[in-house]
């Protein structure tokens, strides 16, 4: 996750990253870093432990890079929605519509989250 000053908490972040994974078994690490090249530093640190690096689809370049060079997968993760209109929804209490674009699980959290930041 990044660390970069125009981000929210990293920890509060980390915490809704992992009750929507946990549930389903998966093993993972969430990695604070202030720009995403710190990977390869983490990477090198970790193996043989395979790597599966989750960028934005914004960062398909650098996912591309980073296959060519270390061979870790990438998969890019399509921008789900916007985070504006998730705002707007809590700000109107379209709770219905905010339904339709955030997992029922942690819409609480991403209140909250909102809330906390507003």
């Amino acid at each position: 996750l990044s660390t970069g000053s125009n981000n929210l908490d990293f920890t509060t972040r980390q915490a809704i990253i992992e009750k929507a994974l946990a549930p389903h078994g998966i093993k993972f690490r969430v990695v604070p870093g202030h720009q995403p090249f710190e990977v390869f530093e983490l990477a090198n640190s970790i193996a043989p432990v395979s790597t599966v690096c989750y960028l934005g689809e914004d960062q398909a370049k650098l996912s591309t890079a980073i296959n060519r060079a270390f061979g870790f997968k990438c998969i890019l993760n399509p921008r789900m929605t916007s985070s504006t209109a998730v705002r707007a929804y809590i700000d109107n209490e379209e709770w219905d519509l905010l339904s339709e674009i955030v997992p029922g699980r942690i819409i609480s959290d991403v209140v909250a989250l909102h809330t906390l930041y507003k």
